[in-house]
């Protein structure tokens, strides 16, 4: 399966912003923050992130987490292959949790309720809340970085937009995190 987005994807105003950062906020909690016999491996938790981000087309996080990865293991083809949407080579195992990470990012979290029960029925529905935080936590940070970066290289006519302002000023924060974190990253692997 070979997706290619049209574009690279960003908010288009403060409230398409804030609903994403409620589900990331939720998604941290629920990965890192609340003890769980569920958590995922953080290879698996890359491979899902990296999928969503192929979708968004996001450059920040993807050198962010493809250094990640490469940290947890995972080879530079894989990563590319994730990155380009080919998931020919992904372990059965992980699969399912994959595909559907790109379609989550691909409907903007719209996905069927038939998906989600697949996706629960192969993993258990604390599994699935763990692969769907990494899933709504990065799908944001995508967002937030190519927000930013639209604004300011003009790539949208909305940029004079009041709503698009917004999105970016509210988009400012978790794209520098994400940007500092990707050259901490960098610098550290040298």
């Amino acid at each position: 399966m070979n997706f290619q987005p049209d574009s690279v994807r960003y908010f288009n105003g403060p409230g398409e912003c804030l609903h994403y950062a409620g589900m990331a906020l939720s998604g941290v909690i629920t990965a890192v923050i609340v003890p769980s016999r569920h958590h995922i491996q953080r290879s698996f938790g890359e491979k899902i992130m990296l999928a969503v981000t192929g979708v968004n087309q996001c450059r920040h996080c993807s050198f962010l987490h493809s250094q990640l990865s490469l940290e947890q293991g995972i080879s530079a083809d894989e990563i590319t292959d994730l990155l380009a949407g080919n998931f020919d080579n992904i372990h059965p195992d992980e699969a399912p949790a994959v595909v559907y990470a790109q379609h989550w990012a691909d409907t903007s979290g719209r996905v069927s309720d038939d998906a989600r029960q697949r996706l629960q029925s192969f993993y258990g529905p604390e599994k699935t809340k763990q692969i769907e935080a990494y899933i709504r936590t990065v799908y944001f940070g995508n967002m937030s970085c190519n927000t930013r970066d639209a604004y300011r290289e003009a790539q949208v006519s909305e940029k004079r937009s009041p709503a698009f302002l917004m999105a970016y000023i509210m988009s400012l924060v978790p794209a520098t995190f994400v940007t500092v974190a990707g050259k901490l990253k960098a610098s550290s692997a040298r």
